[in-house]
Parts: C-alpha cells; sequence; structure tokens
C-alpha cells in the first residue's frame, strides 16, 4: 500500500502520535544529491513488491507546476511505505536548496531521523552542512548514503576515501559525537 501526499500540514507534528511500529524519517542533502530520486526508489520497489504498477517511474514526489517546471522539490512531501507486517515508515522528501531551509527545519523538528545523502562526486557542500548541523542539533543521528557512486569521477574519491575523509571532518567540526 503506497500513499503519498502533497504538503505535510504546519500542525502535522501534534496531528499524529507515534504509535508503535510507525517511523519518520526525512531525506536531506544539499541540491541534486539525489534525496527525490532515492524516494523514487523506493517507491518503485515498494510497487513492485507488492504487485502495483505505476505508469511513472520518476520524480513521483514532485508535481507541483513549478516543481516540475524547475526539476527541484519546494515543498516537502510525505509518502508511506509498509516494510514489514507491523512496520512502517513514513519517508519526508525534503528540499534541497538554501531558499527553502525552513521548510527543512520544520520537517527536521517533526522527524524520528534522517538520512544524510551526499554525492560522491561532490563530497559534502554548503546545504550538507546547514541540514547535518540542523539535524544535529535536534539530536537526530543521521544515516549517511553515498549517491552517485556508478560515476566515473566519484570512485577515485571513493577509493582514496576521499568522501569518507570529508564526511568524517564534517561530523567533527560541528561536535558530533
Amino acid at each position: 500500500r503506497l500513499r503519498y501526499f502533497s504538503a505535510i500540514p504546519k500542525n502535522f507534528d501534534e496531528a499524529i502520535s507515534r504509535a508503535a511500529g510507525i517511523r519518520n524519517a526525512a531525506i536531506v542533502a544539499h541540491v541534486d544529491h539525489g534525496k527525490t530520486t532515492l524516494v523514487d526508489a523506493l517507491l518503485q520497489a515498494a510497487a513492485h513488491e507488492t504487485q502495483t504498477s505505476s505508469s511513472t517511474t520518476e520524480r513521483l514526489m514532485d508535481h507541483g507546476e513549478l516543481e516540475m517546471e524547475r526539476g527541484i522539490t519546494i515543498t516537502s512531501k510525505v509518502t508511506r511505505v509498509d516494510y514489514t507486517n507491523n512496520q512502517t515508515l513514513n519517508i519526508v522528501d525534503t528540499p534541497g536548496h538554501a531558499d527553502f531551509a525552513g521548510e527543512v527545519d520544520r520537517i527536521l523538528g517533526m522527524v524520528d531521523g534522517v538520512c544524510l545523502m551526499v554525492d560522491a562526486r561532490e563530497g559534502p557542500m554548503a546545504q550538507t552542512k546547514y541540514v547535518l548541523s540542523r539535524a544535529l542539533k535536534m539530536n537526530l543521528n543521521p544515516i549517511c548514503i553515498l549517491n552517485k557512486c556508478d560515476m566515473p569521477d566519484a570512485l577515485s574519491r571513493l577509493e582514496s576515501g576521499e568522501v569518507e575523509n570529508e564526511l568524517f571532518d564534517l561530523f567533527v567540526s560541528l561536535g558530533a559525537d
């Protein structure tokens, strides 16, 4: 069963109780590091697992006119994925542009955890540092995801450990434990 909502109401954190078996996670990153692509892939995998079909294979979450025109996420969207009989994961796709940082801040106050996506070619960028610092201040323990590892220019950075070192240095600079 797949469901998504076009926007999260401002009183969402009051409207939902953290019931057993439900976890809320935000996908955060710098712009174009693959947040929406990851959510789309998770939805496609869940659709395959539940034998449902979708004619749309990408950008399922970004359906606003301006979002489709610009190819970016402007407002956060949440989707539900049932991953075991009694476990549900609500995944929030967040904007990556600094212009929408307030939207990310609002979402971080509502989730149980974050997945920090980093483009292996570029490493941590300015918005990566911002969203990570906000998540750490809210006592969220991020799960790091290295994306675009299959790109030729990412391979040497991964093999040398450069990307991991940059991430480690970022965590240290922000005072992470």
